[in-house]
């Protein structure tokens, strides 16, 4: 090499390390000391190559130490943050939280961590597919997890098996690692030995070449040797120094962020995104408060349910729902004061809580009856609102408790139409027992606890029963007589209608049969018929198959739905229709006049027969409105050439006035109450005795 090049890569290197400069010197002077008692030899340059490679090695292995610890000490941060004390157990949902956050800081940083569960499994990994892996390297997995559980802070092995390496030099690795108990995991951090090696022999080895090409000027040239050694002690430093300061930066933004996440999901845990207000759980958490000040003062709930809420949502969109919601929310805290509380504890439902003694709580009920001058899409309309109100003092009793006391004051006054209503301990039992209902059903239907009754329909021109409408009946051990009002909007709503309604149509067909054979005047028989069931996938096809195992005649059956059964759908509730009458089936509207615009849907349904609702049966002989109604039925019907059957007849007059009409049939208490097969036989045998 000549001097003039040696020259200019002496000035790099001094220029390269002049900020160093007491560092230098310091090692100058013991380098000069030493190079002064012994000759340049061989043996200085490999003293000074393992010199760096033990300084680098050193050097990473601190790097990886600091690493791990602040990953521990991170992890007490996130258990304490989340209020668990040393030896409680990591909630499920925290543990997994954090090592996915753990992961991501993997994925962003050049220095990464690995986590072990108890089950031996990659939690966190540097390369993701080793994630939850059971068919990897076993025995580096459970020498490593065994390792630290015994003490070791050190291991070394071959990680081949985890990154795809080439040979089983490349893969040999020195890892730290940690037993943390309170998460019980196994924490490490590690380099390849191979890129260590790598590193210190490229760095050494301009130290070899400046040496090598130039012995005669061994003086000058150790003193390099030495600024050199020193230089790259100070640069391993330096990279060290700033990977772990990188590394403890991306920790703490990484514990910020979650510490945002917390608070947003502990907030989102006791409000209402859309108004802000406190939901069911900080209202529940409200009234609790107020129980321990155990000053035995009265209180009162106001629960405030928007009615048809959802028609709103429906017609005009989710975000009109919400303007709507937070309107609500400033209506009432208009009228709020620093004692009452407002919360939202549903999606349409309100909550205000006050002392009982004061007349705010009146005006809210009052104030709330109808909330006007609400813009949906620039139309003016009124909401009318629910109240239901529950009493209650603040000595033993839980927040929840009041609250779904409520929620069930709620429920009653929207199955009895009210608007106003006061909570009762009659409404607990009532749910009580719509639970037990709902848990015995399927309990029912796989005993075949159901079973059928039959109420004739007899002819108004000669008295003799030609028909009967079959009537389930269910009797529980539990329970006893349970009414089908009770059990049959349970069964709808839970889905186990259809599994009734073939039971009752299969023992009913059967029945029948053995009564009164297929023939010219055999009995024909009506069966009521869900919403549900006869929009079901598979109800034709059941229905046929009834019908071909019972033998019975398919033109005997009469098929009774509501006038809300094709509400919603009339195109599909006709398909259904028209494929059963194809077989033989007739169609009859059951409870008519009771409905929207009933007499319109006899233009547009192909039903045989329409049944007059008993409410107006009731008053046929005292209304003179009653009377035209039914006579009004019976003409349009007539002209249409339906059959006419007329239901809750209870008196001889409303037989007479109703035979007179030229009503079809008549059934009711006046002719036979519901009865079993038997009963049913032997009042067909004689002819049908009025009770």
């Amino acid at each position: 090499m000549k001097r003039k090049e040696l020259a200019k890569m002496t000035d790099k290197v001094l220029q390269r390390y002049l900020l160093w400069l007491p560092s230098i010197l310091m090692v100058c002077a013991i380098g000069t000391s030493f190079i002064n008692q012994q000759l340049f030899s061989n043996n200085l340059i490999a003293s000074v190559i393992t010199s760096v490679e033990e300084q680098y090695i050193a050097m990473r292995k601190a790097e990886v130490v600091e690493r791990v610890d602040t990953t521990i000490k991170m992890l007490d941060v996130i258990r304490q943050s989340n209020g668990l004390a040393d030896g409680d157990i990591i909630p499920t949902g925290l543990f997994n939280k954090t090592m996915n956050s753990f992961q991501l800081l993997n994925e962003n940083n050049d220095g990464y961590i690995f986590v072990i569960n108890k089950n031996k499994n990659f939690v966190v990994h540097r390369n993701s597919d080793n994630l939850f892996r059971d068919d990897i390297d076993d025995k580096v997995v459970h020498y490593i997890y065994q390792s630290a559980i015994n003490g070791a802070s050190w291991v070394e092995y071959s990680d081949k098996a985890f990154n795809n390496r080439k040979s089983d030099a490349e893969a040999q690795k020195i890892t730290h690692i940690r037993y943390v108990e309170d998460w019980d995991v196994v924490l490490g951090s590690g380099e390849l030995l191979h890129d260590i090696k790598n590193y210190s022999e490229s760095e050494a080895k301009l130290v070899t070449d400046l040496v090598l090409d130039e012995k005669s000027n061994q003086n000058l040239f150790h003193i390099l040797v030495f600024i050199i050694f020193a230089g790259i002690i100070y640069y391993l430093k330096n990279i060290t120094s700033q990977k772990l300061y990188e590394y403890k930066s991306a920790i703490e933004e990484k514990l910020i962020q979650i510490e945002e996440k917390d608070n947003e999901i502990a907030f989102r845990s006791l409000y209402n995104d859309v108004t802000g207000l406190p939901n069911r759980k900080a209202t529940s958490d409200y009234i609790d408060n107020l129980c321990l000040q155990e000053k035995g003062e009265e209180y009162q709930l106001q629960l405030i349910d928007i009615v048809d809420f959802q028609k709103v949502n429906n017609q005009y969109g989710f975000a009109v729902g919400d303007r709507i919601l937070r309107q609500v929310t400033s209506a009432l805290e208009e009228l709020k004061d620093e004692t009452m509380f407002i919360g939202h504890v549903a999606a349409d439902q309100f909550a205000v809580i006050c002392q009982k003694s004061v007349s705010l709580c009146i005006d809210v009920a009052k104030e709330t009856e109808t909330f006007e001058k609400f813009d949906i899409c620039g139309e003016m309309i009124s909401l009318r609102v629910r109240n239901a109100v529950v009493n209650f003092k603040n000595r033993n009793i839980l927040g929840s408790i009041i609250v779904r006391n409520g929620e069930l004051a709620m429920k009653y006054a929207k199955a009895n139409n009210l608007f106003h209503v006061n909570y009762s301990s009659f409404m607990s039992k009532s749910s009580e027992r719509h639970f037990k209902i709902s848990n015995l059903l399927d309990f029912a239907i796989e005993n075949k606890e159901f079973y059928v009754h039959y109420q004739p329909q007899v002819s108004t021109l000669n008295g003799k029963i030609i028909g009967v409408e079959a009537l389930v009946r269910w009797d529980n051990v539990e329970l006893g007589r349970v009414a089908p009002l009770d059990f049959i909007p349970i069964a709808e709503k839970k889905g186990t209608i259809g599994k009734i309604s073939d039971l009752v149509l299969t023992q009913a067909c059967n029945d029948i049969q053995s009564v009164s054979p297929n023939g010219e005047e055999a009995l024909t028989l009506s069966v009521n018929i869900s919403p549900n069931q006869l929009m079901s996938k598979r109800f034709v096809e059941n229905t046929i198959e009834i019908i071909e195992s019972t033998g019975i005649d398919p033109s005997r059956i009469v098929f009774e739905i509501t006038e809300g059964t094709f509400l919603n759908d009339i195109p599909g509730t006709v398909a259904v229709i028209e494929q059963l009458k194809a077989v033989g089936i007739k169609f009859s509207i059951d409870d008519f006049g009771t409905g929207y615009s009933s007499l319109s849907y006899l233009s547009k349904l192909p039903v045989d027969e329409v049944k007059i609702d008993k409410s107006f049966i009731n008053d046929l002989v005292e209304d003179e409105d009653a009377y035209n109604l039914v006579k009004s039925i019976l003409a349009v019907a007539n002209i249409k050439q339906l059959t006419i059957v007329a239901e809750g007849v209870e008196t001889k007059e409303q037989s007479q006035i109703l035979g007179d009409l030229a009503c079809h049939l008549l059934q009711g208490y006046y002719f036979s109450r519901p009865v079993d097969v038997e009963n049913l036989t032997k009042k067909i045998k004689d002819n049908l005795k009025v009770e």
